[in-house]
């Protein structure tokens, strides 16, 4: 399986040398084990003033039919090249036999004697041509239907519809929103299952802003909110338009008179629920009658909570349902109601979702199997988790309201009557 081993080298003294070759699993072939005295391989440079100046190489084989014996047989005088050529082996070509073809071939080569040196230059296995399989050639097919041929993102966001929609998905409409550096790949098959990319870099020109508030709770008095990162994309500030809309109309927010010479970018007047506010940045592309669009949010809490003494879970769609209103501005609170004999009849947790969920009426308790509660007199404790840096204003609509501190909780129980 193996026509030769080669290498391309030069060296000043052919008689300390070893040279071996080790195939994948250790087997080994010495085809060289000193011997040749003063003989020269190739043209080497014989001063050891220029230990670091390669010579020029000559083509040595080692073949297994080789006939012209080993280096050793072909020893020259000192000083002269033994020549170019194929030449046998010290050891036979069956000590490979059980090698592996496949994995990391090595040559190892020991100088034993430190007044000379050399350098190897090149050097190579041939193995027999018929191991290798029949050549294929093939023109590969793309194809731009849509299975094949497609864009994506990162996040597989801001690509909309293949433009023209005719199945043909190498052009796509893009609406990136993020002012920034986003790149697009472009994936492709052939008929033969191979796969290529490449990547187009979109500069997206924008304003990118990070819009903060401190706190995040809005208590009744004007809240300041800030642009304090407010970055511009190949667009100046001061060339943009820029508009606050709510989540909800019972909330209000205007726009800071200095913005964007100002941080401060909006005030909140009013706002009962918690809420998302929005600012719209708008812009017109140099030398088109295009505007660029691109909106930043920021959801507002409120630390104003009500607990209603009173609902009718009658299914009249009015008063049907009861909850903590505001509760959802604080994760983690927990709310319980009981009934006269102490038995838990609902339990609601503030996740870190920030739904509020409502009670109906039906008992979450295995005890009732999931009736429903009959009209009568009911308990809660309101269990809320409020940090120090947060504020809180509780208005209890029950009678008999009491409230208690305890480390990071503030927990009010109260009357909360059921009418059907």
């Amino acid at each position: 399986d193996i026509l030769n081993f080669f290498v391309n080298m030069e060296h000043s003294y052919m008689g300390d040398l070893i040279i071996t070759f080790i195939c994948p699993n250790g087997q080994s072939m010495i085809v060289h084990q000193q011997g040749g005295g003063g003989t020269y391989l190739g043209q080497p440079v014989d001063d050891e003033n220029l230990p670091n100046d390669p010579g020029v190489g000559n083509d040595y084989y080692w073949e297994p039919n080789a006939t012209n014996g080993t280096w050793v047989d072909n020893t020259q005088p000192a000083g002269v090249t033994l020549p170019a050529g194929s030449y046998e082996s010290v050891q036979p070509f069956s000590n490979l036999n059980g090698c592996p073809l496949n994995g990391t071939w090595e040559i190892e080569v020991c100088d034993l004697f430190g007044f000379d040196n050399g350098f190897i230059f090149d050097w190579s296995i041939e193995f027999n041509p018929d191991l290798y399989p029949e050549l294929i050639s093939f023109t590969p097919i793309f194809s731009q239907d849509c299975d094949s041929t497609y864009w994506y993102t990162e996040n597989n966001e801001f690509i909309l519809e293949e433009s023209q929609n005719d199945g043909d998905c190498s052009t796509v409409d893009i609406n990136p929103t993020i002012p920034d550096t986003i790149p697009f790949y472009f994936h492709t098959t052939n008929n033969w299952g191979c796969h290529y990319e490449d990547t187009l870099n979109v500069e997206v020109q924008g304003v990118n802003l990070l819009l903060t508030a401190t706190p995040r709770q809005f208590c009744g008095q004007d809240l300041p909110i800030i642009a304090s990162t407010a970055v511009g994309y190949g667009v100046s500030l001061e060339d943009c338009d820029f508009e606050w809309s709510s989540q909800y109309a019972g909330a209000d927010v205007s726009m800071f008179p200095n913005f964007p010479i100002s941080d401060t970018a909006g005030i909140v007047t009013t706002m009962e629920i918690p809420t998302t506010f929005t600012l719209d940045v708008s812009f017109n592309i140099p030398g088109s009658s295009e505007t660029c669009k691109n909106s930043h949010s920021i959801d507002i809490e409120t630390c104003e909570i009500t607990i209603p003494n009173i609902f009718t879970p009658n299914d009249d769609n009015v008063n049907d349902d009861w909850y903590v209103v505001g509760l959802e501005s604080f994760v983690g609170s927990e709310v319980y109601v009981y009934d006269r004999w102490g038995v838990e009849v609902y339990y609601n947790k503030i996740g870190n979702d920030g739904v509020n969920e409502s009670w109906n009426g039906e008992i979450d308790n295995p005890l009732y199997k999931n009736s429903t509660v009959s009209a009568g007199v009911y308990y809660y404790v309101v269990k809320i988790n409020v940090s120090d840096s947060e504020e809180l204003i509780v208005v209890d609509q029950s009678q008999n309201e009491n409230m208690i501190n305890q480390d990071v909780w503030t927990t009010y129980t109260g009357v909360l009557t059921i009418n059907k």
